[in-house]
């Protein structure tokens, strides 16, 4: 694309930006007369340097009051328009720095009619020229000038968007880490702001307000996100000094480690999800209107591409807009109140790293098979030099099952428990069952008695340390051996993996299928064998659990013999689907529908484009969330509670991890290796009433991508280095 055209296109983008803005502007009649909106309006209009909250904005205010007239809020929402459609063309000039000028385009675009970027203009919040500021520091950061001039130009925008919006503050640590001249830096940083901070500190009541959300962010009544007045806290006052709020936070934090940790896993939630400030969009869109459903979930999909484009085009050339958005975000986390209009200031960096995405960007990342893409040869796992390292490993993990096999003396009731006992004990399989869990009861129960539970448990554990030396097989042959030892130690101390076998349920059966699919899919076999190893599998998966049937299509794709494959599925089903017609007298391809769990329910009904957004949204959520709690924690000792949020935090760990080394090092070459279940988990979230334990095959490929992230992303070894 010539100049003059991207020219052309910018300037049509940013006029296209100042109508919407100015446009909306105008409409809006909602009257900003309460929350911080009211706190801001009644210091502009006081008189007299503000001292209750940060000075910028309410001068700000005092100054359009002054030339429009007083409470002109269509005059503010005019000007604050206007200013963002000034950040879109920021938000074109850091992208284009940093990648191309089509790149610059799409994120001028993307931004011109983000919701996000128009709702808070139509507020007497600081939003809008906080994330001002946050550009114009970006774009120093970028900018073609002497490292000194950068250091000494960052520190001072970060000093007038401190003004504003002291949180600027936390851009900080990422900007020290991402320039050259850092101490240059942190010297303008702190002979700026030292000045201001400590006029905050005596004379105003920012810093205050600072310490009083660090006190609440840790309140053990709270969840992270909620205000209280301290009044009604043991603290009994809200004029205290700073010092006492944050001494108090402390040992909020001290005697309530684990509702700490769940504060903090909150407020992360927070940062992931759709949300929106309901005081700020209901008065502006209404309520259930599509207009409000646009504006609530605008942002996941920024998000979502923001994310992955960060993971995947990483690198020198682009981490000074990385590194402060991390450090951000990181530090609002930590210590204070998360609301979701406070990660505002970091929707430009996903913005920028989307449209980087979208425009083609190369990931920077070495990926799995990079030296088999190279040569056209696959490697080998390096069982020789990894043999006494996995044989440890596998003992390891069969410990801990048998362990926990003669530990846990009997599985925790349920329904399903209930329908497995039956079905294993009376004798004979109805249509509406998956055989293959029933009759694995059942051989268990005709060995060792019925309701044996140890022997099961201890069946499912070998069953699931078999599963370690699959996955471990599976990314050796993808990345080599290093990444395979650490994938196969993390399945080994998995509690998930672990936590499956003693229950009476699939999971456990689910978890070591879909590791043997992952290493079926990987092996050094031909194409038409590997192809049969994988049918058989995916189809004995549909006998563990008919949902099982979603691994098919990612199968498919990602085969390069799709009839034969599709074929050797149908020939493994087909003898239980004679059986099942010859009982029932009627032709069922395995199950009966509602057995399947799959339906289109979701996208019916009355409201239905609303009712499908939220339903896909929860079912998302369903996948994202921390997962499990073992019955009656409370009753617990402190050491057991410990213990159980330590297993409960431990898939939020594996799962944030998976996800990044995913989005990262993930490659069309891998297709065979992980589609099927990312298949799996997307048809569930689209077509389903997702429950947590549907998610478990999805687990032992977060375990592998989590692996090849701790690696830092290894090469595959070539086969011709010897290994066997």
């Amino acid at each position: 694309m010539n100049s003059k055209a991207s020219t052309l296109i910018l300037l049509f983008i940013l006029a296209v930006a100042a109508v919407i803005r100015v446009y909306f502007a105008l409409r809006c009649t909602a009257v900003p007369g309460y929350s911080d909106m009211a706190l801001y309006n009644a210091a502009a209009l006081k008189g007299g340097f503000p001292t209750s909250l940060p000075p910028g904005y309410p001068l700000f205010l005092r100054a359009i009051y002054a030339l429009f007239g007083t409470r002109n809020y269509t005059a503010v929402f005019v000007v604050q328009g206007l200013i963002s459609a000034l950040t879109v063309l920021l938000i074109y000039r850091v992208t284009s720095s940093v990648a191309s000028r089509r790149a610059g385009l799409l994120a001028a675009a993307i931004a011109a009619v983000y919701p996000n970027l128009i709702v808070y203009n139509l507020t007497t919040l600081t939003d809008t020229i906080g994330v001002f500021f946050v550009m114009i520091l970006l774009l120093i950061l970028v900018a073609a000038i002497p490292e000194r001039t950068r250091s000494i130009l960052a520190a001072f925008a970060m000093f007038l968007g401190f003004t504003f919006r002291p949180v600027m503050v936390l851009f900080a640590p990422g900007v020290f880490l991402s320039i050259k001249k850092r101490w240059t830096f942190a010297v303008a940083a702190v002979v700026l702001l030292t000045p201001l901070i400590a006029f905050e500190m005596t004379v105003g009541k920012s810093f205050q307000r600072s310490a009083v959300a660090v006190y609440e962010t840790y309140h053990p009544s709270l969840d992270g996100s909620q205000f209280i007045n301290p009044d009604s806290t043991e603290l009994r006052s809200d004029t205290l000094s700073s010092a006492v709020y944050l001494k108090a936070a402390l040992a909020n934090i001290a005697h309530n480690r684990w509702k700490a940790i769940d504060n903090i896993y909150y407020k992360v939630t927070v940062l992931f999800s759709r949300g929106w400030d309901t005081f700020v969009l209901e008065p502006i869109v209404g309520t259930g209107t599509l207009a409000y459903y646009v504006w609530a979930y605008a942002y996941l999909p920024v998000l979502v591409f923001g994310f992955i484009g960060m993971a995947r085009l990483y690198g020198r050339g682009n981490r000074m807009l990385a590194l402060p958005a991390l450090s951000y975000a990181v530090l609002v986390v930590l210590f204070f109140l998360f609301k979701f209009r406070y990660r505002l200031p970091i929707e430009p960096v996903l913005i920028i790293y989307a449209s980087m995405l979208l425009a083609g960007g190369r990931s920077r990342a070495a990926g799995f098979d990079e030296a088999a893409a190279r040569t056209g040869t696959s490697a080998a796992p390096r069982w020789g030099g990894n043999r006494g390292i996995i044989a440890a490993i596998v003992l390891l993990a069969l410990a801990l099952r048998v362990y926990f096999a003669f530990a846990c003396r009997t599985p925790v009731d349920s329904i399903e428990m209930e329908t497995y006992n039956r079905l294993a004990l009376k004798g004979g399989l109805g249509s509406a069952a998956a055989p293959v869990y029933p009759l694995f009861l059942r051989a268990i129960y005709s060995l060792c008695g019925a309701g044996n539970y140890t022997a099961l448990f201890l069946a499912q554990g070998i069953l699931s340390a078999l599963a370690v030396v699959l996955l471990y097989a599976a990314v050796a042959r993808l990345c080599g051996g290093t990444v395979g030892v650490i994938a196969a130690a993390i399945c080994a101390v998995f509690p998930d993996f672990i936590r499956y076998n003693l229950k009476v349920g699939v999971e456990s059966l689910s978890v070591f299928l879909v590791a043997a699919l992952m290493a079926a899919s990987t092996a050094r076999i031909g194409e038409r064998l590997r192809m049969f190893f994988v049918g058989a599998l995916v189809a004995l998966g549909v006998l563990i659990e008919p949902l099982l049937v979603c691994l098919a299509p990612g199968a498919l794709l990602a085969s390069r013999r799709r009839k034969l494959l599709l074929l050797v599925m149908m020939l493994a089903l087909v003898p239980f689907v004679v059986v099942n017609t010859i009982r029932t007298q009627k032709i069922e391809p395995v199950y009966e529908a509602p057995v399947f769990g799959l339906g289109l329910g979701n996208y019916s009904g009355p409201g239905s484009f609303e009712h499908a957004i939220d339903a896909v949204y929860g079912n998302a959520d369903g996948v994202m969330i921390k997962g499990w709690r073992l019955p009656d924690a409370t009753a617990r000792s402190e050491r057991q509670r410990g213990s159980i949020n330590a297993a409960v935090y431990s898939y939020a760990i594996v799962m944030l991890m998976g996800f990044v080394g995913l989005a990262r090092y993930y490659r069309r070459e891998h297709g065979a290796f992980a589609l099927p279940v990312l298949l799996y988990i997307v048809l569930l979230v689209l077509f389903s009433y997702f429950r947590v334990r549907y998610r478990a095959p999805l687990e032992p490929v977060l375990v592998a991508y989590a692996a090849l992230l701790l690696g830092g992303g290894c090469r595959a070894p070539a086969a011709s280095q010897g290994e066997s």
